[in-house]
């Protein structure tokens, strides 16, 4: 039985001698003029098949051949058990690339949708307190240096806002239950807004004071910087954002792998709809056992609304559910 015509490269020089292969259960056999060759399989290297061009077989000691009859190649190996693998004849197949396309980019979706929230959802009650804590006041000194600046309320306004909060809480919550927080005031850089940091940190800024226009209001959009709180909404927030460097930040503590994401979590991203109507559930029922009057937070989205006509949503509200079912929310 005749070989394969191929053409062998010694490794050691670009010169190509014309041989015949034959491929058996010893491994590669190579016939040539003053060339008598038998190469073991655990010495043979196959070359993936190829559409174009010769197909290649490599030697541990750097020599090779080159068959440009690849079906007959192809054959060879196949009889002999040395045929391709089934990665490789997915590679060959577009169908079958395709779909295996279509599932890792469904896979990949599935795992953003919702593993990813599910991961953050275990790994948030995780995070040591002192870890949260120190996470927050290096945000909250980031944040000071880039987006606000020190609150122009007047300083009796603050403590009278800070006092009837505190006052709402010890009301609404049981002792067991009551979270520990610590209420910052700023001027802000870049228009009404309020959040919660990691450690209990909640910042209001002026400019959204100066909207709600009442106690009442201003006291229900801290309940709602609370709620986030109360679920964990801010660390799975900064989780999901960095998810990476938030595995080395639920095991060792290492705030500098999230630390970089968080001022646009906090400021822009916003939490998911799901997150909202939570944090909006925990201040109606926040704002229900204190005694506060719920509708003075749907008068505010109201007076804003009417205030800007067609104008953009400040930030504040802009990640939020839609303002005509938050204002039927806190009124009913």
């Amino acid at each position: 039985m005749h070989g394969i015509a191929a053409a062998y490269l010694d490794g050691r020089s670009t010169r190509r001698v014309s041989v015949e292969v034959s491929i058996g259960p010893a491994g590669v056999s190579i016939l040539g003029d003053g060339m008598q060759r038998l190469v073991p399989w655990a010495e043979v290297e196959i070359g993936e098949r190829t559409r174009h061009g010769p197909r290649r077989i490599s030697f541990a000691d750097g020599a090779s051949i080159e068959a440009e009859d690849r079906a007959a190649l192809d054959a060879a190996l196949d009889a002999a058990g040395h045929g391709d693998s089934a990665v490789v004849r997915w590679q060959q197949s577009w169908t079958r690339t395709l779909a295996a396309f279509v599932l890792t980019v469904g896979v990949l979706t599935a795992g953003y949708l919702w593993g990813l929230p599910a991961f953050a959802r275990l790994a948030a009650p995780l995070v040591p307190a002192e870890v949260e804590q120190t996470l927050g006041t290096q945000v909250m000194q980031q944040l000071d240096s880039s987006y606000f600046a020190p609150s122009q309320l007047p300083r009796e306004h603050q403590e009278r806002l800070s006092a009837a909060f505190a006052r709402a809480v010890q009301t609404a919550l049981p002792e067991d239950r009551r979270p520990s927080y610590r209420l910052e005031f700023r001027k802000s850089k870049v228009g009404p807004n309020a959040f919660a940091l990691p450690g209990g940190i909640i910042v209001m800024t002026d400019e959204l004071v100066k909207i709600a226009g009442n106690d009442d209001a201003v006291l229900g959009v801290l309940a709602h910087e609370l709620g986030h709180l109360h679920h964990d909404h801010v660390m799975r927030s900064l989780i999901q954002a960095s998810a990476l460097g938030a595995v080395a930040f639920v095991i060792w503590g290492d705030v500098s792998a999230v630390l970089s994401t968080v001022p646009t979590v906090v400021l822009h991203a916003g939490y998911s709809r799901e997150a909202e109507y939570e944090a909006d559930t925990y201040a109606i029922d926040f704002m229900n056992a204190s005694g506060l009057r719920r509708a003075a937070v749907a008068d505010m989205f109201e007076a804003l609304r009417k205030k800007r006509g067609d104008d953009p949503l400040p930030e504040y509200l802009n990640s939020h559910p839609p303002t005509e079912e938050r204002i039927e929310r806190f009124r009913r």
